[in-house]
């Protein structure tokens, strides 16, 4: 910026020298005092224009400083928050979350600040500092491949990985099953991580891998159910099948079939539910003898739907998922938004750089003033 300027002085200046000569040939009859005149006021002019140049050159520094160290306080903010996640022992793993939060929001286009306090939240929620940016690498990744906040994603990770007992090695496989129940179902990643939470914990108690789980949502979006009201019926029809009420075991000992918190952690929700088709033919009444909630009985309608076939196929699917959200990914790679941003998320980094650079000097800035109004020197 400064060279630029400089160039445009000289240029200024070898402007003027050049109209020197003009002037004196339409100045030529002048006196010397008024050819004088017109050459100073030409001069000033030029100099005027000059100054301009260079003192707008040093307010646009300045303010691009300014904003710097505001970037790098910001960041060093939300790095702050993160240290009180961490016991003193961790603490000396901070300079590598800084680089790997700079390399991870560059990676995927993302903000520092976005991702920082997304580290919060996945420290908050129980990955261990050691699996921290390895967890926000997929975490970002998901986010990306799947349309979804950053904040969205760590929370349904974290929220499914915690049911279930999972390490943080697993929020790969985690991932894929979200991304390929959003290609076998008929929901956002974002409709699926917010209705989750509902069924997750009462499914993973009752021994349902999490695969059937999202085969389930799948399958029951697919036939128009919304996701959070498919995940509440989930969560009822579950609830009936671990824990029937007395009527309900009645109509089993009528059909000879039998079923209970043991029967499903054995077979599945697949297997329990087929059972319950083959014994009851599919009636509706039947069924209802069996589940009694309304919205149980919903569930396990549409699961049970074409003899099940649309729930096999869509567990069959999930089961084998593998990189789903790799190939996803790449695709979203390919356009000029995520290219930008990546861009966008280069230059905040580099911009925060310098702030870091700059900003003892803004604080010694800063006193100085401070002890300058102290001082009375403005009384």
């Amino acid at each position: 910026m400064v060279d630029s300027t400089i160039s445009r002085l000289n240029v200024i200046i070898g402007a003027q020298d050049r109209a020197t000569s003009v002037i004196d040939r339409i100045t030529g009859k002048l006196s010397g005092l008024g050819k004088q005149g017109i050459l100073m006021g030409a001069t000033f002019a030029a100099l005027n224009y000059g100054l301009g140049i260079v003192m707008s050159s040093i307010q646009r520094i300045g303010e691009y400083l300014g904003e710097a160290v505001d970037k790098f306080y910001e960041f060093d903010k939300a790095i702050t928050e993160v240290a009180t996640m961490l016991d003193k022992t961790e603490l000396k793993y901070i300079p590598e979350l800084k680089k790997g939060i700079t390399e991870i929001s560059i990676a995927f286009g993302q903000s520092a600040i976005d991702t920082t306090r997304a580290l919060y939240q996945a420290l908050s929620a129980g990955i261990s500092v050691t699996d921290s940016l390895r967890f926000m690498w997929e975490a970002s990744k998901l986010a990306k491949a799947g349309l979804a906040s950053l904040e969205t994603t760590v929370d349904v990770l974290t929220t499914v990985m915690n049911a279930y007992g999972m390490s943080a090695s697993q929020v790969s496989r985690v991932s894929d099953i979200m991304m390929a129940t959003v290609v076998k179902g008929k929901l956002r990643l974002e409709d699926l991580a917010n209705s989750l939470g509902y069924v997750v914990p009462i499914a993973a108690k009752a021994g349902i891998s999490f695969e059937e789980v999202s085969a389930a949502m799948a399958t029951l979006t697919k036939q128009g159910i919304n996701a959070q009201i498919a995940s509440r019926n989930l969560r009822q029809l579950i609830s009936n099948l671990i824990a029937p009420s007395e009527e309900s075991k009645d109509a089993m000992a009528e059909l000879g079939i039998a079923y209970d918190e043991l029967t499903v952690r054995a077979r599945g929700l697949g297997g329990t539910l087929n059972m319950i088709m083959d014994a009851t033919g599919g009636s509706i009444s039947k069924m209802k003898e069996l589940i009694p909630n309304i919205q149980a009985l919903n569930a396990a309608l549409a699961l049970g739907a074409n003899n099940g076939e649309i729930f096999a196929n869509s567990l069959e699917y999930i089961e084998n998922a593998l990189g789903e959200v790799d190939r996803k990914f790449k695709e979203i790679t390919k356009s000029p938004e995520f290219k930008r941003s990546v861009v966008q998320a280069y230059i905040e980094g580099q911009k925060r750089e310098i702030g870091e650079m700059w900003q003892p000097i803004t604080l010694e800035w800063e006193k100085f003033k401070i002890g300058f109004m102290k001082g009375g020197w403005l009384a």
